[in-house]
């Protein structure tokens, strides 16, 4: 993947997993004055970059997986409020799963519960063909029972050993009803995989 690149950007910030937390939450900040409470919003954004930052360098640790990219889903171009997170990572694939459907069984399966039946739909992209997936998991973590919705690009390299996973999560329904079509206008752009 090291020549990777990635257009369709409009609204996707890519978060910086290399800076300093207080540095980057500065600069964010300066970059995106018409936030409301914008230091705040920017240290926010900024303790996530240093989480998805953590957990890269366990998850390489272990060999499980490769992060990539990770970026936020602005409310708006000039609006640093998220309203998801996405990730681009390269996961081995284990033996018998180096297919699209034995991936997704497997990410189905990670869940407790999954409401309504998940959309299952071919994507042509700059990297070649690509199989996108939404889906709700339920989040039964508190007293309530809350529906969440995550989607995702996946790029089968069987040759290689791995799939390549572009995936946005969002916990608001209403806020993020774009970004299934947004995460999919990403995926169109992303070619060097």
């Amino acid at each position: 993947m090291t020549d990777l690149v990635i257009g369709g950007l409009s609204r996707w910030l890519p978060l910086d997993l290399e800076a300093d937390a207080d540095e980057y939450a500065a600069r964010l900040a300066q970059e995106y004055p018409r936030t409301r409470h914008a230091e705040l919003v920017a240290s926010g954004v900024a303790g996530m970059a240093a989480r998805f930052r953590q957990a890269q360098q366990e998850a390489e640790a272990e060999g499980d997986s490769v992060l990539v990219a990770a970026w936020l889903f602005l409310r708006a171009d000039d609006d640093l409020s998220p309203l998801a997170h996405a990730t681009l990572q390269g996961l081995a694939l284990p033996p018998g799963e180096e297919t699209v459907e034995a991936v997704i069984e497997r990410l189905l399966r990670e869940e407790d519960e999954v409401y309504q039946e998940p959309e299952v739909r071919d994507l042509t992209t700059e990297s070649g063909p690509a199989t996108f997936l939404r889906y709700r998991p339920v989040d039964h973590s508190g007293a309530e029972r809350v529906v969440h919705e995550r989607s995702c690009v996946l790029w089968m390299r069987p040759d290689r050993g791995l799939v390549a996973i572009l995936d946005a999560y969002t916990d608001d329904l209403m806020a993020g009803r774009e970004v299934p079509e947004a995460l999919a206008q990403l995926a169109e752009g992303v070619s060097g995989l």
